[in-house]
């Protein structure tokens, strides 16, 4: 049965989708450390980024605030682990995007991710050891692989290595595949047809 107004598995699709945009770019596109900036031979490259990170950055955050203040709840638990990351996971993909429409400032950005990375972090402790959510070990990686992405962003925005934007690449990767498979399951589970 469809719980109204229920956006979960939406976001879970959002997040995973964003995270593989976010893998493309880190492969795709020309960032020069020295100057915090993409070179601007991809600016059409650049606007879709722009556009793709930042619709999704809205819908998040929207969903977020909107779980955060109408979903009814009795112990707060949906309010912190839904609403909490989707706002600041939401918050964060907006502010990328506009990093990205400006070309400058991605430094300060992954500074910004590392705060919501420890938001995540703690959510994913919170649920091991609570037993939150119906697959608590599947969910707490889905927190912990977007800590770790956006943690490792920092020394990315730091340097000109390759090797370390093909690392990053690959830890957004790993986060979209976990969000993607709860992506899944919530809309099967959504729709009454479990597939796993």
């Amino acid at each position: 049965m469809v719980t109204p107004f229920n956006n979960l598995d939406s976001m879970e699709w959002t997040i995973g989708i964003s995270a593989i945009i976010i893998a493309i770019l880190l492969i795709k596109m020309k960032y020069d450390s020295t100057t915090d900036t993409f070179e601007d031979n991809g600016i059409k490259d650049r606007i879709g980024y722009v556009l793709t990170l930042g619709g999704g950055g809205l819908y998040l955050l929207i969903s977020g605030l909107y779980i955060s203040f109408a979903w009814p709840y009795t112990t707060g638990l949906n309010n912190v682990l839904f609403g909490g990351i989707a706002t600041l996971g939401g918050l964060l993909l907006t502010i990328a995007a506009l990093a990205l429409y400006f070309n400058g400032g991605f430094r300060i950005v992954s500074y910004f991710g590392a705060g919501v990375a420890a938001y995540a972090l703690t959510g994913a402790y919170a649920i091991l050891v609570q037993e939150y959510t119906k697959t608590p070990l599947v969910s707490a990686l889905g927190y912990i692989g977007m800590a770790a992405a956006a943690i490792f962003i920092i020394p990315v925005t730091h340097s000109n290595n390759k090797i370390l934007r093909y690392i990053a690449a690959i830890f957004a990767i790993l986060f979209a595949a976990v969000w993607l498979f709860m992506a899944v399951t919530t809309t099967s589970s959504h729709l009454g047809n479990a597939l796993f």
